[in-house]
């Protein structure tokens, strides 16, 4: 995108710029992050970059030719060096799911990234968030390009949320975007805001060395609400061999209805390509914590290992089996999708984050703990303990997470 200036400006143009070269065919595109010349020293404004970085098409840290500017996450504090590194390790996840939306574009001429006016081209809400875009078919962002808040420690960034259910990347949050709505969301440094459709499915590899080769380890993130499939590209990963079609591709597709079903179909083209048997994680974020999972590899019940992150919101299951078989599992219970029931804790985090007098916290959480008739009437009362101007990003943050769902604030 050319030799950008070390600066906020700079990043905030990025997403927009990024996106909008899509329209003239322009996908396959890198900027240099973190910046690569002039500007100052920003340990918060490089990891933000970091993350734009990692839901780009091209992730590439450069700079200008001086000792000072180095990008690597070792040449920084080991906090801003943690959180590169998390964010670089993600990106190294992600590369099944961006390898096979890059043969889309191939084949389809869909790029990775693209503006939100392409899915929503009739809605008035697709042409007023600039930065927010499409990584893939599966997942749309929108970065955080402003410092964060220094009362909250919270960055924040408008969010356009098209109509249909959506579910935090990271969390499993659901949130509403019943007839189309506009969100502020309100993020720490060590988050970003990442949106999974309903009924995303997106493949992905454990993390574990430097190779980007088909891996035997391999997660799925699955999110619920609506049918969905994705079949999973994979060739040598060089080479032109793929154009005689030596590939590998793997179907993976999610059910829904009153339960659910998500199967992992059999490998087909040149499986020899890829590992003969894989250990799957198969991660149910965003679904209900009480749901019973029966799993079957071809047709055959197992007992595989099942285990529940509340921090995430996700039902883990793992199993071994062979890329030519059929993994099968039947989602049930009394309600499949995650009730926001964690919305409380979300709201103490952001509370305990804050630089706010412990008084205030008090009338806060006493606030949140109490029984109002409508969301709205809860969020004016903690208006009135939110009046100074520097308090205000807490209460932003706090209404983000009491209107998750449309129909609370209706």
């Amino acid at each position: 995108s050319g030799d950008t200036t070390i600066a906020w400006e700079s990043l905030q143009f990025q997403p927009y710029f990024t996106a909008t070269a899509t329209n003239i065919g322009y996908g396959w595109w890198s900027h240099d992050i973190g910046g690569h010349m002039g500007g100052y020293k920003d340990v918060e404004l490089l990891q933000r970059w970091v993350q734009l970085g990692v839901f780009s098409p091209i992730n590439r840290l450069h700079s200008s030719r001086s000792w000072w500017m180095q990008k690597e996450p070792w040449a920084n504090d080991f906090a801003t060096a943690e959180g590169m590194k998390h964010w670089l390790r993600l990106r190294h996840q992600l590369f099944p799911y961006i390898y096979t939306m890059n043969y889309r574009c191939h084949r389809e001429l869909s790029a990775l990234v693209e503006p939100m006016y392409y899915s929503h081209p009739k809605c008035d809400g697709a042409y007023h968030v600039p930065n927010q875009f499409w990584f893939g078919t599966e997942v749309m962002v929108a970065p955080i390009t402003t410092p964060d808040d220094k009362i909250a420690h919270l960055g924040s960034v408008d969010v356009w949320l098209p109509d249909g259910q959506w579910f935090d990347f990271f969390t499993g949050s659901r949130y509403s975007g019943l007839g189309g709505r506009r969100i502020t969301a309100n993020r720490p440094m060590t988050a970003m805001p990442v949106f999974a459709k309903a009924g995303a499915i997106v493949p992905m590899a454990n993390y574990t060395d430097n190779r980007l080769s088909s891996s035997e380890d391999m997660e799925v993130l699955v999110f619920p609400g609506a049918d969905n499939a994705f079949t999973l590209y994979e060739d040598a990963g060089d080479g032109h061999d793929f154009e005689s079609g030596a590939f590998c591709q793997t179907q993976m597709q999610l059910t829904w209805g009153e339960n659910a079903r998500f199967v992992i179909a059999p490998a087909c083209g040149q499986v020899d390509l890829i590992p003969q048997k894989r250990n799957w994680s198969i991660k149910l974020r965003g679904f209900h914590k009480d749901i019973c999972v029966e799993v079957t590899v071809d047709g055959v019940r197992m007992e595989a290992s099942k285990r529940f992150d509340p921090k995430t919101n996700t039902t883990i299951i793992t199993l071994q089996a062979s890329v030519g078989s059929q993994i099968c599992l039947d989602i049930t219970g009394k309600t499949l999708i995650h009730d926001n029931a964690d919305m409380l804790d979300r709201c103490a985090e952001i509370i305990n984050r804050a630089e706010l007098a412990y008084h205030t916290k008090e009338h806060l959480w006493s606030i949140l703990t109490q029984k109002f008739s409508t969301v709205r009437k809860q969020i004016w009362a903690l208006g009135f303990q939110c009046t100074d101007r520097e308090n205000r990003s807490v209460l932003k943050a706090l209404k983000e997470m009491l209107l998750l769902t449309q129909e609370e604030y209706l």
